[in-house]
C-alpha cells in the first residue's frame, strides 16, 4: 500500500510541474520556434510618446499627440493621454 502511495504521489508531482513548463518552452519543430522569433523581432518597441521631444517626431507617429500649454511644458503625449488633458490648459494636436 505504501509503494502505491509513493508511485502515486511521484506521478502527481510529475504532472504538477510538466503543467509549470512555459509553451514556448516545448517547441520542438524548429520552424515554429524560428518564426516566434521573427515576430518578437518584428515587435521592436517604439518609444513612448512622452520620451519624444520634437514636435516632428511625435507628430510621425498616429498614435501621438502634440500638446502646447502655458502652464507645463509643450510636450508629446498619447492620444488617449491627450485626450484627458484638461482643454482649459492645452491644447492638443
Amino acid at each position: 500500500m505504501a509503494l502505491a502511495v509513493k508511485a502515486f504521489a511521484l506521478s502527481f508531482s510529475a504532472i504538477l510541474l510538466a503543467t509549470r513548463i512555459p509553451a514556448d518552452a516545448v517547441v520542438t519543430d524548429p520552424a515554429r520556434r524560428l518564426l516566434g522569433i521573427r515576430r518578437a523581432v518584428n515587435r521592436s518597441p517604439q518609444p513612448d510618446c512622452r520620451e519624444i521631444r520634437s514636435r516632428s517626431q511625435c507628430s510621425q507617429r498616429q498614435d501621438c499627440r502634440w500638446c502646447r500649454s502655458d502652464v507645463i511644458d509643450d510636450l508629446c503625449f498619447s492620444r488617449a493621454e491627450a485626450s484627458r488633458l484638461p482643454s482649459q490648459v492645452s491644447v492638443c494636436n
